[in-house]
């Protein structure tokens, strides 16, 4: 069913139809819809009208009911939107070791939301369910996820449970892409984060290094520009990331809490065709699964246990002497 949840007056109106998304109307201008074939990842966001987040034809949910995992190998499954979960098999690009082949940045996001509840408290609108992987190679650990809106401070809480079913200790990788599009995206953007350390990735980035927060034109054949970074921690030990439009006067920010994302791509890919920025928080940078066992950066959960990630956005109205 399509839901819609209006904050400001604390009600919930349910449209009967497929079990695929769910709308959130805040009466502070903030829009996004959650996608309930996707993982309980989000699609399109819009602040009084402004498109916020990448969007392409990859968006729309698939259906991958008898489809084997090979399959999945075979094809780019990212999916793009304000918010793309990556994991919980591989972050980064299809991977190969004694496990066998891994996918693009994970299969958790190909599966439906199961056990969905909606609710709104005054001004608070909460969404959640649990998400589990359908290939059985990958199917003992499982997400449990929380998304709360703030309809005051214009914030999205998304809190994730990562939780192992099975009595053997199990490697995790995660990783939260944060998707920003035209025309929130533009020449009038920069990137704003205090950055304790901050790597180039590849070659056509390192040639970049001197204007990583810097926002060009869309170029034909631009390719994308990886930065590794480690920000400086805020309070309550979160780092944040933000982009500023000085045109629109609107900034954009991603907070995320380094006790288990401690660190964060900057990922660019200004191009004609495909026009995007990304925030990346992650529980490791994603170098592929079996890379981060070679270099023992892998991530692990114990039988049984479960970790806590937490990850915010926030859009706000700023004048550039306020930035």
């Amino acid at each position: 069913m399509n839901q819609s949840i209006r904050s400001e007056i604390a009600t919930v109106k349910l449209k009967k139809d497929r079990e695929q998304s769910i709308t959130v109307c805040g009466a502070g201008g903030l829009s996004f819809t959650v996608e309930l074939l996707r993982g309980m990842d989000i699609s399109s966001a819009e602040f009084d009208g402004v498109s916020l987040a990448y969007f392409c034809q990859e968006n729309l949910p698939v259906k991958i009911a008898d489809t084997s995992y090979q399959d999945i190998c075979r094809e780019s499954t990212f999916f793009y939107g304000l918010l793309s979960t990556c994991g919980l098999e591989n972050t980064g690009q299809k991977s190969r070791g004694e496990e066998g082949e891994c996918c693009l940045h994970g299969s958790l996001n190909l599966f439906p939301a199961e056990k969905v509840k909606t609710y709104a408290m005054g001004s608070m609108a909460v969404i959640e369910g649990e998400v589990k992987n359908g290939f059985e190679r990958w199917n003992s650990l499982k997400l449990f996820r929380r998304i709360i809106y703030d309809d005051i401070q214009i914030k999205i809480r998304v809190e994730d449970y990562v939780i192992n079913t099975h009595n053997n200790r199990e490697q995790v990788c995660l990783m939260y892409h944060y998707n920003f599009g035209a025309p929130f995206l533009s020449e009038e953007c920069e990137v704003q984060m205090e950055v304790e350390s901050i790597c180039p990735k590849n070659e056509t980035a390192e040639k970049m290094y001197s204007q990583w927060e810097k926002i060009g034109r869309g170029i034909e054949g631009y390719p994308p520009h990886v930065f590794y970074c480690m920000l400086k921690k805020e309070k309550n030990d979160f780092s944040v990331a933000s982009l500023y439009n000085r045109s629109l006067q609107l900034k954009a920010s991603v907070s995320y809490h380094t006790s288990t994302l401690p660190k964060m791509d900057l990922w660019k890919y200004l191009s004609d065709k495909r026009y995007v920025l990304s925030f990346e928080p992650c529980n490791e940078f994603p170098l592929g699964r079996n890379e981060q066992l070679k270099q023992k950066r892998a991530r692990y959960i114990e039988p049984y246990g479960c970790i806590r990630y937490l990850t915010e956005f926030q859009v706000e109205r700023k004048r550039e002497d306020e930035t």
